[in-house]
Parts: C-alpha cells; structure tokens; sequence
C-alpha cells in the first residue's frame, strides 16, 4: 500500500495606493486703493514670471515704464510704431511702480488680467500704479502611500 500524500498551497495578495494633491489658488489682481493720479494694486497668489503687457490703439502715443522689471530704465512710447511693450517682473520680486504718460489710448495686462485705467479720479498725468505681488503659496503633494502583503503557505504532508 502507498502512503498517502496530501498537499496545499495558499496565495493571498493585497495592494492598496492614495495619491493626493492641491494646487493654489488662482492668481487675483485687485486694486486696492486710487487716490488722484496713484492707484494700488495686489496680485495675489502669483507665480514667476509676472508679466506686465502695455497695448496701444491706432491713436496711441504714450510713454510708459515699469521698474524693476527688464525693461529699459528710459521707459518704452506705445505708439503706431511701437504697438505693445512687455516688462517681466525681477524674479521673486515683490514690488513694481508702473509710470504712464497719460492713460488714454492704452491697455494693461498683469499676468493677463487686465488693469482698469479708467478708476483713475484724475485726467492729468503722469500716473503711478503700485503693485505689490504676493507669491504662491505653491502645490503641495501628499505622498503616495502603497501598501503590498503578500502571504503564502506551503504544507505538504506525506
């Protein structure tokens, strides 16, 4: 007679995963005070490179200048032949005074939201517009958790 063979065997995986994330919140142009021929304006939430874009009309002719910026310190004149100018903020800078000749006949983009000129409470010039740029926070990651077992079991009796 043979003796008997009994075997098992048992396999039990399991594998769990989380990821998670938020991004900050939209930048937000805001101004914040207009006294005259000086407005103050916050760009929160803002994230490098902080672009400041002038644009004239058919009739412009308009001398601008944006400190602390790359842009010339003798300023630039939006004007038929010279249609737009763009000023990038100094890297990490918080702070910018924005020179215009006039306000008329000429547009303002910050990051791409548009300065309204016509809050102005004055029609002499020259005018000043104060940004003041506060930075993202940044995204922040939870970090992806992972989680394996694996079990197994091996009997064999004979």
């Amino acid at each position: 007679m043979k003796p008997s063979v009994s075997s098992s065997k048992s396999t039990s995986e399991s594998s769990t995963s989380s990821s998670s994330s938020s991004v900050a919140p939209a930048e937000k142009l805001e101004v914040t005070s207009i006294s005259g021929s000086t407005m103050n304006i916050t760009l929160s939430n803002a994230v490098d490179p902080i672009k400041i874009v002038f644009t004239g009309d058919a009739n412009s002719n308009v001398w601008v200048l944006a400190r602390n910026t790359d842009m010339s310190t003798a300023g630039v004149t939006i004007s038929n032949q010279n249609p737009s100018a763009t000023a990038s903020l100094t890297s990490g800078a918080t702070q910018s005074t924005i020179t215009l000749g006039k306000r008329t006949n000429l547009a303002i983009t910050i990051n791409g939201q548009a300065v309204d000129l016509s809050k102005y409470t004055t029609t002499i010039g020259p005018y000043n517009i104060y940004l003041t740029v506060t930075p993202a926070t940044g995204t922040t990651s939870n970090a992806t958790t992972a989680t394996s077992t694996a079990t197994t079991t091996n009997s064999s009796a004979q």
